[in-house]
């Protein structure tokens, strides 16, 4: 009876090893982490206390010590590359000891490795490479910075290390304050006027962005035919900028508050000495429930930047020579 037991329970833990991908059969051919490479790269942080990679149970680490198991390179806890960019290989290693789950981090030498980092790990499975950036999980990030390897985590994180690196800045169509206009559909109304406010130049109309509810007026603002806007429930962005000069500026307001949240200007393309300038405003998206993407266009340079939906901070940019 003990013995039917201990076979099922064996049973179930190999097919959730293999399932999970964390081991293969000993006769597999896919690329291993061999056991003595792993005792290797651990000696080198002699600070650990009983280390075994992330995610091996005690019972699946004894059988890939005495040979029985082998650990696929790609299980996510191991990765070889130059993260420092010294022209040297490492390797990077998830494991877990007595104290907590660790990041090791070895430069790989003729006489065996080289501790670079051991860097505490709240909590993340899974190692990917996304240039200059070492990811652990889903939101840490480890990159090699003034000589030493630094932890970076949150969204702003996310968007400076994965987003920005991958972006392919692409520019189909000029923005059009009437697409924005009629793409939305939601509980106010939106009616645009023309304003002829400038004193200097009566032939100049001016769109006008009206917000209504109920009929009644909520707020307003003048913009230019190339101006965009958002409203999600009762928080309203929009653009305000210059046809004829670099910048971009970033307003929230709160429609059922009435107030003025913050206003923004944009990192976009940085100061430029410019005449006969021509700027053409930036596409607005939600990104998601905290950021909004802007990607804009000027004279010389596009640039995308995401910004945060509560504050206006600027969480990353980038710009693309035209």
């Amino acid at each position: 009876m003990r013995t039917a037991i201990f076979l099922k329970k064996f049973l179930a833990l190999f097919v959730f090893l293999i399932s999970s991908n964390l081991i293969t059969l000993s006769w597999a051919q896919e690329p291993h982490l061999d056991y003595a490479r792993f005792k290797n790269l651990i000696s080198t942080a002699p600070q650990l206390v009983n280390p075994r990679l992330v995610n091996l149970t005690e019972v699946a680490h004894k059988m890939w010590a005495e040979g029985q198991l082998k650990v696929p390179k790609t299980n996510g806890c191991y990765l070889d590359g130059d993260f420092n960019r010294d022209s040297e290989p490492e390797v990077a290693v998830l494991v877990e000891d007595d104290t907590g789950r660790k990041l090791l981090i070895v430069q790989s030498t003729d006489s065996g490795g080289k501790l670079q980092a051991l860097i505490e790990i709240a909590e993340g499975d899974g190692l990917q490479w996304f240039d200059p950036a070492l990811k652990v999980g889903k939101s840490i990030y480890v990159v090699w910075e003034n000589n030493e390897y630094r932890t970076h985590t949150g969204r702003e994180a996310d968007i400076n290390f994965e987003v920005i690196p991958q972006y392919q800045w692409l520019w189909q169509q000029n923005v059009n304050l009437l697409d924005y206009f009629l793409n939305y559909h939601g509980q106010y109304s939106i009616v645009i006027n023309s304003s002829q406010d400038h004193a200097q130049d009566e032939s100049y109309n001016a769109p006008q962005v009206e917000i209504k509810d109920a009929g009644k007026t909520v707020y307003s603002w003048e913009t230019v035919t190339e101006g965009a806007f958002l409203i999600n429930d009762h928080m309203l962005y929009y653009t305000q900028f210059s046809q004829i000069s670099t910048g971009m500026t970033l307003v929230a307001y709160d429609l059922s508050a009435k107030k003025e949240l913050w206003r923004s200007n944009l990192k976009g393309v940085g100061d430029v000495a410019h005449s006969g300038y021509q700027n053409w405003g930036a596409h607005l998206r939600f990104v998601d429930n905290s950021v909004i993407e802007a990607k804009g266009k000027e004279l010389y340079t596009g640039y995308v930047e995401y910004v945060d939906r509560a504050t206006g901070q600027s969480l990353g940019n980038k710009t693309f020579p035209l």
